[in-house]
């Protein structure tokens, strides 16, 4: 009995030595793994790309009418309505980092001049993940607004159609003279 006592006393000790050496061993290890780590890297503050947003959006869209319409196809006017309906409705929320007009001003510059997402980024000092988000977060918004903003066609073709083949397809001439029809065009009339 006395000696069961002594062996289990025993191998408790050489359980306690085995596991108090694993835990300094991986003590040990994880120190070494912190000291191994890169170096983080430091951006600039966040003031000065704050400052440089609100700046670009100041010369290239609050500016004036001109250059509001050459940046993202909009007057100042109705842009700014455009971004009044979308804010009373609920539809899009200021974010912290992201006004509701910069926001549309990015949806905006994207289809109105058909331009990738990178090169939108950059313009407006984003990623492209940020732009990609509140691009699509806007698309869903007007798409919301659809059935206000977006009227079907008219049956009575415009006085420039008029004389066409069909009062739809533009007839267009190629460098033979050879008449064809062009039907890339877009069955909708949208007003604001």
């Amino acid at each position: 009995m006395v000696a069961r006592q002594v062996r289990r006393k025993k191998k408790n000790a050489h359980q306690c030595c085995y596991i108090s050496s694993c835990l300094y061993g991986g003590f040990v290890y994880s120190e070494k793994i912190k000291k191994k780590k890169r170096q983080l890297i430091t951006y600039a503050p966040m003031e000065e790309r704050d400052k440089n947003r609100i700046d670009y959006l100041n010369t290239r869209i609050y500016k004036d009418d001109t250059t509001c319409i050459k940046m993202i196809r909009f007057k100042r006017g109705s842009f700014f309505q455009l971004c009044q309906v979308l804010r009373e409705r609920s539809l899009l929320y200021d974010t912290i980092h992201v006004c509701i007009e910069e926001q549309v001003a990015i949806f905006l510059n994207t289809i109105g001049h058909n331009l990738r997402n990178r090169l939108v980024g950059t313009n407006f000092i984003r990623s492209g993940e940020t732009i990609s988000r509140y691009f699509n977060l806007v698309l869903r918004a007007i798409g919301e607004l659809s059935n206000e903003l977006i009227r079907p066609p008219s049956l009575i073709p415009w006085p420039k159609l008029q004389g066409t083949q069909d009062g739809i397809h533009i007839l267009r001439y190629d460098k033979l003279c050879r008449p064809h029809t062009c039907r890339t065009h877009c069955k909708v009339t949208i007003f604001f």
